[in-house]
């Protein structure tokens, strides 16, 4: 099977039923070659259902339909500055980079985050930064901002409150937060002196790394 196929087996069959109907970001999907962001021995599993592992601490690439999801979900309309926690394999990034005008993405392993700056090279992704360091200090990206929006790719325990002083006023963030065998998708719009939280859909995710997990709860 051609990797075109592939790709849009993966959209009608796996995006377009998690109600990603955008016409932009359904093209954006067909455009950029997943299978380019997958380790060589992985190749098979390029456009499957199913998160791939990056290494062996743990890092994976999330399946399709949660990544597409994501991006779908920020309504990026093409000006805005974004920041991705978790660069992974860089293909968020280059999605994320098809609907913004500029993408800062950090990355807290090295060799990752050094693959992707070169993936996305080689594909051309020219407003995309990858930044190597800790996501979850917002001092790792405060010389970078502020944003317009800022989206995990993974999941934490609880909403980090400590990266939305780096939005702007009019700003959201996009987490899937919670513990197993339930995490939501979660909207963070602050304004002013008031937030809002928007929970859209429910789907576990890998955990990033750096973050603080969800208190315990005490009898």
């Amino acid at each position: 099977m051609s990797s075109e196929i592939a790709r849009f087996n993966m959209i009608e069959q796996q995006i377009r039923p998690w109600n990603v109907l955008r016409t932009e970001v359904l093209e954006t999907l067909a455009d950029v070659p997943r299978e380019a962001f997958v380790p060589a021995h992985l190749q098979g599993l390029a456009y499957s259902d199913t998160d791939i592992p990056l290494n062996a601490a743990g890092a994976v690439m999330m399946s399709p339909k949660v990544e597409a999801k994501l991006v779908h979900d920020l309504e990026l309309a093409g000006s805005e500055k974004v920041l991705e926690i978790g660069t992974g394999s860089g293909y968020s990034t280059a999605l994320l980079a098809r609907h913004a005008n500029q993408v800062v993405s950090v990355e807290i392993d090295a060799e990752l985050a050094a693959a992707a700056v070169k993936r996305l090279a080689d594909l051309g992704v020219d407003n995309a930064k990858v930044i190597h360091g800790d996501g979850a200090l917002p001092e790792t990206t405060a010389g970078h901002g502020p944003f317009d929006a800022i989206v995990l790719s993974g999941s934490v325990g609880e909403v980090p409150e400590q990266l939305l002083h780096l939005l702007k006023p009019n700003g959201r963030l996009l987490c899937i937060c919670g513990d197993e065998p339930i995490m939501q998708a979660t909207l963070c719009t602050p304004s002013n002196a008031q937030q809002s939280r928007r929970v859209l859909w429910d789907m576990n995710a890998p955990r990033l790394q750096g973050f603080a997990d969800s208190p315990a709860f005490v009898f």
